[in-house]
C-alpha cells in the first residue's frame, strides 16, 4: 500500500505492507516542529483505491521549568532547565527569563535549538548576609511557568563545647559547625563569651571544603559554679551554647603511710578536681579518734590543685583505726583511714635481729641445747654469711649468697623465699608488726611483709652489708657501704642519712636507752648519733670499727677495733679502758663482743681464742679453738656461751670457761642465734641453716 503527505511537516513512509491474513497495518508519522499550526492530509492508496486522513500539527509550548538545586548558598549557582512538550521549530525557540530579585545573575532568555526539546541556563545568587527567596519565570508567547528559588548565607549552624560542665582552670574544646561546606578562601566566624571566667579567641577560621572548626575555651578557677554563654556569629546569624564552670571539689584524700605506729606520723594529701580560685580554698579536717590529731583546716593556695598536712599520733601502747575526713566549702567529702599500730620497735619474744636486741648484747632467753643437729635447710648454693633472725612465732629468717632471704619454720620447712638482686650478707631484722628488713649487695634495702611479699624498697649508692636495727618508735637504722647511716620510717620514707666517711658501715648499730644510735665505721671511728641524725661525738680509737658495738647496762659501749683491740667507751665518748687480749689482722677477722647476764664481755679472736673479759677490762679466761673466731657469741640466761670457729665446730662454754659441748658441722664461722626454746640456729657454709637443739628421748 502506497502512502503520501500533503505537507513537508509530516513525513510518512512511501509504503506500508499489510500482512497476509490481516486487514490492517500501522506506521509511524514523524512531524517537524513549527512556529504555527499546520494541517496535512495523509493518503493511502492501493489498486486504484485511496483513502485520506487529516493531521493537525501544533507548535511546541513550554512544558516545565526546573532548578538544580532550588536552594543554594549565597554566592553559589544553580542550573535552570526549560523544557517543551515537543520539538522546537527549525529556527529554534526563544524562551524569556525573568526574576523580581535584583542582584540575581542569569540570562534574560534562552533559546531551544531547532528539533530540541529543552535548554539550560545558569543562575548565580548574590553574596547576601540574610536569606533570600524569589521566583524565576520562563515565558514563551502567551505561556509562562514559574519556580521558587532561594539562597541562604554561609553561617554557623551549631555550637558545642566539651567537656561540659568544665572545672574552672581547665581548658575545654569548642566546635562551630556551618550550614554548608566552605568555598575557597576559608570562612571566619566571630567568637565571644559573656563571662570573664570563660574566654575564647576572637575568631576561628573554617578551612575551605570543611563544615566545622574547633577552638579552645579557657577557663579560670571560680569560687562558685558559674554559667557562661559562648557565642559564634557570622553571615548575619549566630548560635550559642551554655557552659557551666564548676568550682573545684575534693578529688582524693591520700595518706602516706596509711599505717603508722603509735607516736608516729603520716602525711595527708588533698587533691582537688581543679585549681583553687583566687583567694585560695579552705578545707575542713577532722579525725574520729582523739589519739590521731589533724589540723582543723587545710588551705589550698590559689592556682594549686593540692596541699598536704601532717597527722600526728599519741605515743600510747594501744593501736587504733581513725577516719580522717576532709570537707570542702561545697560539702564535698573525702575519707581515708589511718591504721595506728602499737609502738614500733623490734619484735618481742624471739631473736629479732643480729645480736638479739637493740643493745646488741647477744643475750637470749633460751637454754638447753646439747649440740644435737635437729635439722638443716640448704640454701641454693649452701653458702650464707648471714646470721639468722628469729620472729616471735619462731620463724627463722636468714639471707644467702644466692640472693634470697629464707623464711623457715621451727620445724625446718621453708615457708617462702624472697629474691633480691645480689648477695644478702647481713642479717634481717623483724619489727613488732612482723615486717622483715634486710639489705642486699644489689644496693637496695628491703622491707618484706610477713607473707614474703615486698612492702617497699630503697636504693642507696652502694651495697648494704650492715644488719638493721629498729628503734622503739619504729625507725629503722641501717649502715651502708656508701658510708651513710640511714634512718627510715616504717612506711619506707627516708628520714635522714648521715654521711660518716668513705670507710663504709658493716656492723649493726646499737641503740641506747636515751635513743642515741652507735655505729662503727671502718677506717673512721665509732659514731654516736642523736635520733635526728646529728653526730654527738666520734671516738677514733686506733683506727676504725668494722664490727658491731654492744651496750652494757650502765651505758658503756663495747666495740672491737679494726686492729684487734677491745674498747670500753663511756656514754660521753671518752675511753674507759682498752684490752689487748684479742688480736686481728683486720677488723673482719675478729668478732663483735657480747655481754653475759653477769656483765662479762665475750669476744672471739683471730688467734683462735674465745676470750672472756671482766667489766673492768681484765681477762677472765681464754679458750683456744682450732682456728680463728669471727663468730659473735650468743649467750643464754644461764650464762652458757655459744660461738662457732673456723675449725668447723660450734662450741658451748659455761660461764667459767669450761666446755659444755662441741659439735662439728663444717666450715662454721657465722654467728649463732638463740631461740626462746633453747634452739641454736647458725648458718653453716656447705650445709645451710642448721638447728641445734636437744637429743630426742
Amino acid at each position: 500500500m502506497n502512502l503520501s503527505s500533503s505537507s513537508a511537516a509530516v513525513q510518512v513512509p512511501a509504503t506500508v505492507t499489510v500482512a497476509a491474513g490481516s486487514d490492517s497495518a500501522t506506521f509511524t508519522v514523524p512531524t517537524a516542529g513549527g512556529a504555527a499550526t499546520t494541517t496535512a492530509r495523509v493518503t493511502a492508496s492501493v489498486a486504484g483505491v485511496s483513502e485520506t486522513g487529516t493531521l493537525t500539527i501544533k507548535p511546541a509550548t513550554l512544558a516545565s521549568l526546573t532548578l538544580d538545586p532550588s536552594h543554594v548558598l549565597a554566592g553559589a549557582s544553580a542550573t535552570g532547565t526549560v523544557s517543551l512538550n515537543g520539538h522546537a521549530p527549525s529556527g529554534g525557540l526563544k524562551v524569556n527569563l525573568s526574576s523580581k530579585l535584583s542582584g540575581l545573575t542569569m540570562p534574560t532568555s534562552v533559546t531551544i535549538s531547532g528539533g530540541q526539546e529543552q535548554a539550560s541556563f545558569t543562575v548565580t545568587t548574590p553574596k547576601v548576609t540574610k536569606p533570600i527567596s524569589t521566583t524565576i519565570t520562563a515565558t514563551e508567547g502567551s505561556s509562562s511557568i514559574q519556580i521558587a528559588f532561594s539562597a541562604i548565607p554561609l553561617s554557623p549552624n551549631s555550637l558545642t563545647v566539651s567537656p561540659a560542665p568544665v572545672v574552672g582552670g581547665s581548658t575545654a574544646s569548642g566546635t562551630v559547625t556551618l550550614n554548608s561546606p566552605v568555598p575557597a578562601g576559608g570562612f571566619t566566624v566571630n567568637l565571644s563569651s559573656d563571662q570573664t571566667a570563660a574566654t575564647v579567641p576572637p575568631t576561628v577560621t573554617v578551612p575551605a571544603g570543611d563544615t566545622s572548626a574547633t577552638f579552645d575555651v579557657w577557663t579560670t578557677p571560680v569560687a562558685t559554679d558559674t554559667d557562661a554563654t559562648i557565642i559564634a556569629e557570622a553571615g548575619g546569624s549566630s548560635v550559642s551554647v551554655s557552659l557551666t564552670i564548676i568550682a573545684p571539689d575534693i578529688l582524693t584524700l591520700a595518706l602516706n603511710p596509711s599505717t603508722t605506729y603509735a607516736g608516729g606520723s603520716s602525711t595527708g594529701s588533698i587533691t582537688l578536681t581543679g585549681a583553687a580560685p583566687v583567694g585560695g580554698l579552705t578545707i575542713s579536717l577532722s579525725s574520729d579518734q582523739a589519739a590521731v590529731v589533724v589540723p582543723s583546716t587545710l588551705f589550698v593556695v590559689a592556682g594549686r590543685m593540692s596541699a598536704t598536712f601532717t597527722i600526728t599520733t599519741t605515743p600510747t601502747s594501744a593501736g587504733t583505726t581513725a577516719n580522717i575526713v576532709a570537707t570542702d566549702p561545697y560539702d564535698a567529702i573525702a575519707v581515708a583511714q589511718l591504721t595506728v599500730t602499737p609502738p614500733g620497735g623490734l619484735a618481742a619474744g624471739g631473736w629479732p635481729k643480729f645480736r638479739g636486741n637493740a643493745a646488741n648484747t647477744g643475750l637470749g632467753t633460751g637454754t638447753g641445747a646439747d649440740g644435737t643437729l635437729v635439722w638443716s635447710v640448704p640454701t641454693t648454693n649452701q653458702t650464707s654469711w648471714s646470721s639468722p633472725a628469729i620472729g616471735p612465732d619462731g620463724t627463722v629468717y636468714v639471707g644467702s649468697d644466692d640472693g634470697n632471704i629464707y623464711a623457715v619454720s621451727p620445724a625446718g620447712v621453708v615457708q617462702w623465699t624472697f629474691q633480691t638482686g645480689g648477695r644478702v650478707m647481713a642479717s634481717p631484722a623483724v619489727d613488732s608488726n612482723g615486717i622483715i628488713y634486710a639489705g642486699s649487695d644489689d644496693f637496695y634495702f628491703y622491707a618484706i611483709n610477713p607473707n614474703g611479699t615486698l612492702s617497699w624498697k630503697f636504693q642507696a649508692g652502694q651495697s648494704f652489708e650492715s644488719s638493721p636495727t629498729i628503734g622503739p618508735d619504729g625507725t629503722i637504722y641501717c649502715g651502708c657501704f656508701d658510708g651513710n647511716l640511714y634512718a627510715f620510717s616504717p612506711g619506707g620514707t627516708e628520714k635522714w642519712a648521715l654521711y660518716t666517711g668513705n670507710g663504709g658501715i658493716f656492723g649493726s648499730a646499737a641503740i641506747g636507752s636515751d635513743g642515741t644510735i652507735y655505729a662503727g665505721v671502718a677506717n673512721a671511728g665509732l659514731f654516736a648519733v642523736d635520733p635526728g641524725g646529728n653526730t654527738r661525738w666520734v671516738f677514733g680509737g686506733d683506727g676504725g670499727f668494722f664490727q658491731t658495738p654492744c651496750l652494757g647496762s650502765d651505758g658503756t659501749i663495747y666495740v672491737t677495733s679494726d686492729y684487734g683491740d677491745l674498747y670500753a667507751i663511756n656514754p660521753d665518748g671518752s675511753q674507759k679502758w682498752q684490752s689487748t687480749a684479742i688480736s686481728a689482722v683486720y677488723g673482719d677477722q675478729v668478732s663483735s663482743p657480747g655481754i653475759g647476764p653477769d656483765g662479762t664481755i665475750y669476744v672471739g679472736s683471730f688467734d683462735g681464742n674465745v676470750c672472756a673479759i671482766n667489766p673492768d677490762g681484765t681477762t677472765k679466761w681464754k679458750y683456744l679453738t682450732g682456728s680463728y673466731v669471727q663468730s659473735c657469741p650468743a649467750i643464754g640466761p644461764d650464762g652458757v656461751v655459744y660461738i662457732s670457729s673456723d675449725d668447723g665446730k660450734i662450741y658451748a662454754f659455761n660461764s667459767d670457761g669450761s666446755v659444755k659441748w662441741i659439735s662439728p658441722y663444717g666450715g662454721l664461722s657465722m654467728s649463732p642465734a638463740l631461740a626462746p626454746d633453747g634452739t641454736v640456729y647458725v648458718s653453716a657454709p656447705g650445709t645451710g641453716l642448721c638447728a641445734i637443739g636437744k637429743a630426742s628421748g
